[in-house]
C-alpha cells in the first residue's frame, strides 16, 4: 500500500502529514522538517473531519441546484456588466488563508491584472497585516527573518502575545524539548496565564495593549546600558538616534511607565538582562497584532533586535507566527489589498513590470480596500459584486451587524465553500463548491518560508472544484487571456518566474524562487518541503535554505534596516463606557481543539469534549464581586453603533488564569450556537497603520441573568414549543444532542410517553422520555440551573427497552454527572487527573506522577499546560483551588 505526503489544513506551523493512499488512516511525516513526525490533536483527528454533515457539492443559486456552466455564465455576465456600468472599484474579492498559493495567485491576477480593481483583501488581514506592515517598514519588504530552528538554538525564547500551547502546539513542543536538551529559557508576556504560561519558566501578566510601552522601554535600557552592537548598527541600520529622542520624550519617567503597564521594576531589570546577555527570539502572534498598536508594537520588538544585532544570525530575532496553513503564501503572491504581487507596492515601475508579464492587463494605481472597509463599501452600496472564497466574514470580522447588512445590501455575492452550513454562506446568491482539504494540490508556505505540497489522496465528490479552477474559468469566460492553465503546477512556475522578474527589476528585494519555475509537472509532484532563500549551486534542483539577511543586506535600496518610531506612544487604555452597567474589556482568542469558525472542526466529537458549547470565563474575583457561581448566565453587548447589535447568552465558567475585569471568549462560536457569533460584540476598531481590527480588550456590557430553563435533548425530541433564547447542537460521538435555554419564565413541558421530576441539591430537574413500541427514541433533561451530564451515556439510552430498570440507571447517571476531558489523546478527565493526584507520593512531581499514572500528557502534548495548572492547584483534601 502506497503513501501520500501533504501537509495539514489548520495553523500556520505547516506541519507534513502521511495518508495511507487509501485515505484510512494518517500519521505526522518524519521527514518534514516543521513538525519531524509530531500532530497535534486537530492534526491526528484530520481524517475523522472529512464526513461534513453540510457539504456543499453542487452549485446553487438561490438555494437551487444549478450547472457550472450556467454559474460561470451568470458570473461572467454579471461581473462584466458591474464593471462596465460602475468601474474596476465596484468589484471585490475577499479571500482567505485556507487556499492554496495557487488559488490565491489566479484570483490576484484576475481582479488585479484584469478587472483593475486593488479590492481584493484576505482574512489574514485580520491576523497578520500588522506583521506584514512592521516588516515593511524595518525592512523594506514583508519578511519573517527567522525558522523553527532558532527556537532550539536560543538562549530565551520570548513568546509575546501567544498562547502557542493551543495556537501551535506542535511547534511549543518543540520548545519544551529544546528546554529540556539544553536549557532554553521560556518567558511569556501575556495579560492571561494561558496554557502556554503555565508551563514557561517565567510570566510576565502585565495590563492588556503594554507591549509597545515595554519594548520601547526596554529599546531605551539597552541602549542606554552600552549593550547596542555598534559595527551591526553602524554598517546595517539607519534612524537609531531619532528613535532614541522620540522614546525619550514619549518616556521621560521609566519608573511611572512600568507602574502604568504593570510591572515592577526587579522585572524590568531582569527581562532586560535577558535580552543584554543572550540570544534571543521574540516570538508574537494574535495577542500583539489585533492591537490597535500592533504595527507600532512590532516596530518595537524589532527595534530591540536591531539594536542588540540579533538579526540574520542563529537562534535570535523577531518571530511572527502566523495563524493560518497558507497565510505566508497569500502576502507572497500580494493577496492583500495594500500590494501588488511578489511584495510589489504601487509605484509606476512596478506596475508596468507587471502589466508586461501579464500581457494586456491593467494594475490599479493604488491600494484597495482592506477587509473591513470593503464591508463597509458594501454595506453603503459601492461594492456591487463581491465573491467570497474559503473564509466566514460574518463569523471573523467585527462588527457583525453591520457585515450582515453589507452582505444584504450588495446585489451579487458569490461564495465558494465546502459547507454551505456557514453563516455567509446563507447569504449568498451564488454558492459554489469547492474542493476540500483531501481532495485539492498545490502549495502552501508555513510561517518560516517553507514551501510544502498538499496532495490529494481522495477524489472529489459531486461537482466540486479546485478554486484556482473556478477563476481561471470565470477569466477566460470573461475574455481574458493568460488564464489557460492545465495544472496547478503551471500556475506555480508563473509565480515562481514572477517573482524572477521582480527581483531582476528590484535588485534590492529578497523574494526570490524563481529556481522553481522550471519545475516539470512530476517534479512539482514530488516536491520536498524547501524554505527560502536558496542557497546558489549549480544545479537548479538541488535547492537549501540560506539564513534571511546573514549579509546585514535589507530590502531598502541602500541595503540598511530601519529603527521606526511609534506613530503614538500612547500607554493607557482607553477609558470604559460610563453608561450603566458592568463594563469589562473582553478578549477573544482560539481554543485548543478547534479551528476558526468550526466548519471543519465542530462536528468531530473529540474535538468538541474540552468545551461543549459557548463560555464566558472570568476569574474568581469577578464572579464573586458580581454574585455569580459557574453556569450561571449572563448576557453580554458591545458598542456597535448598528441598530439591532446583538446580544449575546453565555453561561460563567472561572478562569484564575485572567485578571479582574477582563473576561474572555473562544472565538469559534457562530451563529449556529449563538444565534451571533462573538464578533457581534466588537467594534471595527483598527490599526492606523495596517488596517488590521483590534479585536482584543474591547469593552463589552455585563449583565447577570435572571434563573433561566435550559433543556439537553437526545435523539428524536419535538422542537419546543415555548419561546427560545438559544439553541444549539451538541456534538457526540454517537447520536445527536441539543442544548436549549428558554426564555425568562418559560418552564419546558413537553409530552411525552413518561415524564418525572427530582432534585440534584438545590436544582429542579425535569426527566421527558418519548419511546415506540417499547423502545426508547427520545429524551430530554431540563432544569433551572447547569446540569453536570456524561452526553454520551444519555446518548446511548436512545434504542433501549423502556423498562422500570432503565429509569434507576438514569438516576444514577443524573448523580454521577461528567468531567471536561483534559487529555483526548488517552481519554483522561479532570476528575481522573484528581483522583490520581490524591495518590501522588510525598514529594513527586505531581505531574509527572499524573502522566505516569493516566498516560495525561503523553501523546500528543497539547493538555501539558491544564495538566501543570491542575497540579499546582490540588491540594491535600483532594480539592482544586483558584488562586
Amino acid at each position: 500500500m502506497g503513501e501520500v505526503n501533504t501537509s495539514c489544513a489548520y495553523c500556520g506551523v505547516g506541519c507534513g502529514v502521511t495518508v495511507a493512499a487509501d485515505g484510512r488512516s494518517l500519521t505526522g511525516d518524519r521527514h518534514h522538517s516543521a513538525n519531524f513526525g509530531r500532530l497535534c490533536q486537530k492534526g491526528e483527528r484530520l481524517l475523522e473531519s472529512l464526513p461534513l454533515p453540510s457539504a456543499l457539492r453542487y452549485p446553487r443559486l438561490g438555494g437551487e441546484r444549478i450547472g457550472w456552466n450556467d454559474a460561470i455564465a451568470l458570473m461572467a455576465k454579471t461581473f462584466a456588466d458591474t464593471l462596465a456600468e460602475y468601474g474596476p472599484d465596484s468589484l471585490a474579492l475577499y479571500l482567505s488563508g485556507q487556499l492554496l498559493t495557487e488559488d490565491y495567485y489566479v484570483a490576484n491576477k484576475l481582479a488585479k491584472g484584469f478587472w483593475g480593481t486593488a479590492n481584493v483583501d484576505t482574512n489574514s488581514r485580520l491576523c497578520m497585516s500588522s506583521a506584514v506592515s512592521a516588516h515593511q517598514r524595518a525592512f523594506g519588504e514583508d519578511l519573517v527573518p527567522c525558522d523553527y530552528q532558532d527556537l532550539e538554538l536560543a538562549d530565551t525564547v520570548v513568546l509575546v502575545g501567544s498562547n502557542a500551547a493551543w495556537t501551535h502546539p506542535v511547534l511549543f513542543q518543540r520548545l519544551l524539548r529544546a528546554r529540556e536538551e539544553r536549557g532554553t529559557r521560556i518567558v511569556v508576556i501575556d495579560p492571561r496565564k494561558t496554557a502556554t504560561a503555565a508551563q514557561a519558566d517565567w510570566h510576565l501578566a502585565l495590563a492588556p495593549s503594554s507591549d509597545l510601552a515595554l519594548y520601547s522601554l526596554l529599546t531605551m535600557a539597552l541602549h542606554g546600558r552600552q549593550v547596542v552592537d555598534e559595527g551591526f548598527v553602524g554598517a546595517h541600520t539607519q534612524g537609531l538616534d531619532a528613535l532614541i529622542d522620540c522614546l525619550a520624550q514619549a518616556y521621560p519617567d521609566t519608573q511611572q511607565a512600568l507602574a502604568t503597564i504593570g510591572l515592577v521594576h526587579e522585572a524590568f531589570e531582569r527581562l532586560l538582562a535577558l535580552y543584554a546577555s543572550g540570544k534571543v527570539v521574540t516570538a508574537f502572534c494574535q495577542g500583539v497584532n489585533q492591537q490597535v498598536r500592533g504595527t507600532d508594537t512590532i516596530n518595537a520588538i524589532i527595534n530591540c533586535h536591531l539594536l542588540l544585532g540579533q538579526i540574520g544570525k542563529p537562534g535570535c530575532g523577531p518571530f511572527s507566527l502566523t495563524g493560518q496553513p497558507n497565510a505566508m503564501g497569500g502576502r507572497e503572491v500580494g493577496a492583500l489589498a495594500t500590494q501588488l504581487a511578489c511584495h510589489m507596492g504601487f509605484g509606476d515601475k512596478e506596475r508596468e513590470l507587471l502589466a508586461h508579464f501579464w500581457p494586456q492587463s491593467l494594475p490599479p494605481k493604488a491600494a484597495g480596500l482592506t477587509a473591513t472597509e470593503l464591508f463597509s463599501a458594501m454595506a453603503d452600496g459601492r461594492i456591487k459584486a463581491v465573491w467570497i472564497m474559503a473564509t466566514n466574514p460574518l463569523v471573523s470580522l467585527p462588527d457583525r451587524a453591520l457585515v450582515e447588512r453589507a452582505l444584504k445590501t450588495c446585489p451579487f455575492v458569490v461564495v465558494s465553500d465546502i459547507s454551505a452550513d456557514t453563516d455567509t454562506a446563507k447569504h449568498a446568491d451564488l454558492l459554489l463548491p469547492a474542493l476540500g482539504w483531501s481532495e485539492k494540490s498545490g502549495t502552501v508556505t508555513n510561517s518560516e518560508r517553507t514551501i510544502s505540497r498538499q496532495r490529494a489522496f481522495m477524489a472529489g465528490k459531486g461537482e466540486a472544484k479546485a478554486d484556482w479552477q473556478a477563476v481561471c474559468e470565470l477569466a477566460n469566460a470573461m475574455g481574458y487571456p493568460g488564464f489557460e492553465f492545465a495544472s496547478a503546477a503551471a500556475i506555480f512556475r508563473e509565480h515562481a518566474a514572477l517573482s524572477g522578474e521582480v527581483t531582476r527589476a528590484f535588485p534590492e528585494k529578497h523574494f526570490d524562487i524563481s529556481r522553481l519555475a522550471s519545475l516539470s509537472d512530476e517534479a512539482f509532484d514530488t516536491l520536498t518541503p524547501v524554505r527560502w532563500p536558496f542557497v546558489h549551486e549549480r544545479h537548479p534542483h538541488q535547492l537549501s535554505s540560506r539564513r534571511l539577511f546573514a549579509d546585514g543586506r535589507f530590502a531598502f535600496k541602500d541595503g540598511r534596516a530601519r529603527f521606526v518610531a511609534p506613530a503614538t506612544t500612547h500607554i493607557a487604555p482607553d477609558k470604559l463606557p460610563d453608561a450603566e452597567g458592568v463594563w469589562m474589556r473582553l478578549n477573544s482568542g482560539r481554543s485548543r481543539d478547534q479551528w476558526h469558525t468550526r466548519t471543519r472542526t465542530g462536528h468531530v466529537p473529540a474535538l468538541c469534549r474540552q468545551e461543549w458549547e459557548p463560555c464566558l470565563y472570568l476569574c474568581s474575583a469577578d464572579l464573586a464581586c458580581l454574585g455569580l457561581a459557574e453556569g450561571q448566565l449572563v448576557s453580554l453587548r458591545g458598542q456597535s453603533a448598528e441598530e439591532g447589535a446583538a446580544e449575546l447568552l453565555l453561561p460563567v465558567m472561572c478562569d484564575d488564569g485572567l485578571q479582574s475585569g477582563q473576561p474572555f471568549v473562544s472565538m469559534h462560536w457562530t451563529g449556529n450556537e449563538l444565534g451571533s457569533g462573538v464578533n457581534a460584540l466588537t467594534s471595527a476598531l483598527i490599526d492606523p497603520i495596517s488596517r488590521q481590527p483590534a479585536f482584543k480588550s474591547q469593552p463589552v456590557l455585563l449583565k447577570p441573568v435572571g434563573s433561566l430553563w435550559r433543556q439537553y435533548a437526545y435523539g428524536a425530541v419535538p422542537p419546543p414549543e415555548q419561546s427560545m433564547l438559544r439553541r444549539q447542537r451538541l456534538c457526540i460521538d454517537s447520536g445527536v444532542a441539543e442544548l436549549s435555554y428558554f426564555s425568562e419564565g418559560v418552564t419546558p413541558v413537553p409530552a411525552g410517553k413518561l415524564r418525572w421530576q427530582r432534585r440534584l441539591g438545590e436544582q429542579k430537574v425535569l426527566a421527558q422520555l418519548w419511546a415506540s413500541l417499547g423502545t426508547v427514541t427520545g429524551f430530554a433533561l431540563a432544569s433551572d440551573s447547569p446540569l453536570s451530564l456524561n452526553h454520551q451515556a444519555f446518548a446511548n439510552l436512545i434504542g433501549r427497552e423502556l423498562t422500570p430498570r432503565l429509569i434507576d440507571e438514569i438516576e444514577a447517571l443524573l448523580v454521577a454527572g461528567d468531567s471536561p476531558l483534559v487529555c483526548l489523546c488517552k481519554g483522561v478527565s479532570q476528575k481522573a487527573i484528581k483522583a490520581s493526584l490524591a495518590t501522588c507520593p510525598e514529594g513527586m512531581d505531581r505531574a509527572l506522577w499524573v502522566r505516569e499514572s493516566t498516560g495525561c500528557g503523553s501523546g500528543c502534548g497539547s493538555c501539558v499546560g491544564e495538566l501543570v495548572t491542575l497540579s499546582s492547584e490540588f491540594t491535600l483534601t483532594g480539592e482544586l483551588t483558584h488562586g
